[in-house]
């Protein structure tokens, strides 16, 4: 008997152990952001009961970034609020949502959503130089030259940290203010 209820419970942790990377993968694949793959496995994840929030939040953001990048901006909208209503603290949903209203035109919404992720971490490059770029276009230079200021004076954090520098770099030019 007792070597019986030792199988099954070996069995039943190699089941979960098996497990595991499944749950992995289907996390890796959402995260890469690469076709019909990724929005399926997001798909999985935000349908799934299995997935802690964070998780669910996370799959929100990389399937609406997926439908950012097809030009679905409603979609993405959607996923970014979505991602937010799960998790209000997540930077990246506003900043995200916040290119999409900006794409959209509306500039005050973007600069709202933007600011927010700045609230949220004061490290965030991409987020400073964005809603720099909608004062420009509303005409708020001086707020428009203190955001790209203040993107630069932060070290870059986030894959697009980079482009924020390079890009601040560029308006400061423009703009006379470098």
């Amino acid at each position: 008997m007792r070597c019986a209820a030792w199988s099954i419970s070996l069995v039943i942790v190699a089941s979960c152990a098996l497990g595991t990377p499944a749950v992995a993968d289907e996390r890796e694949i959402c995260r890469r952001q690469i076709g019909d793959a990724t929005l399926d496995a997001c798909d999985r994840i935000i349908n799934s009961r299995q997935y802690p929030t964070r998780d669910v939040a996370d799959a929100y953001i990389n399937r609406g970034q997926q439908y950012y990048t097809l030009r679905n901006y409603n979609r993405a909208a959607a996923d970014f609020t979505s991602a937010i209503a799960l998790d209000p603290y997540h930077p990246i949903a506003y900043g995200n949502r916040g290119n999409v209203k900006h794409v959209l035109g509306q500039l005050d919404a973007a600069i709202a959503d933007y600011s927010r992720a700045i609230e949220l971490d004061r490290g965030y490059t991409s987020a400073y130089t964005s809603r720099g770029m909608m004062y420009e276009r509303q005409g708020r230079i001086d707020l428009a030259i203190a955001d790209f200021r203040t993107a630069l004076s932060v070290p870059q954090k986030y894959q697009d940290g980079r482009w924020a520098h390079d890009t601040a770099r560029q308006r400061l030019q423009a703009l006379g203010a470098s």
